[in-house]
């Protein structure tokens, strides 16, 4: 499975360690992320005055059975939570997974 990722997720974490990266992305959709914040995050839908630009990140293959650990990680669905999006190379176009946070934990 793909996961799309860009921020704590991009460390050296033991979540991560089965994963295999595959190459630098950036996202499809324009999102908003906040890096002010104790984490990084995206929102998915934004209201109002927010910057929302293409987020560059990192694609990697993940062995299916870890989604539990990084889940646990990124305590979804309670904070964050995990939905397909599109994003891209220079010319590749990939669907992968992306934890956003929940609006009202924002």
């Amino acid at each position: 499975m793909l996961l799309f990722t860009y921020g704590t997720l991009n460390e050296d974490r033991p979540t991560m360690k089965n994963a295999e990266m595959i190459c630098p992305v950036e996202t499809v959709e324009k999102y908003y992320k906040d890096q002010q914040s104790f984490y990084p995050y995206l929102l998915e839908k934004i209201e109002g005055f927010y910057h929302v630009e293409n987020i560059k990140g990192t694609l990697w293959e993940v062995p299916e059975e870890d989604f539990e650990a990084i889940d646990k990680y990124e305590d979804a669905p309670e904070l964050f939570y995990r939905t397909e999006i599109e994003v891209e190379t220079e010319n590749m176009k990939y669907s992968a997974w992306c934890y956003f946070i929940n609006e009202s934990e924002a």
